[in-house]
């Protein structure tokens, strides 16, 4: 939980992060765009790219 602010006198308000973050990703369909079963990309840049 994280508290949030609100402008004064009200308390502060929890707000549970992982269900907020959670919902989210529900909501956009993570689990149908990326399928997390395949290997990962090559990165992008070679090592000797990557330090500069």
């Amino acid at each position: 939980m994280v508290p949030v602010p609100l402008a004064p006198p009200e308390s502060d308000v929890p707000l549970d992060l992982q269900a907020a973050v959670q919902a989210c990703c529900e909501l956009v369909g993570y689990e149908r765009l990326l399928d997390y079963a395949a290997p990962p990309p090559p990165p992008g840049l070679s090592a000797d790219d990557a330090s500069g």
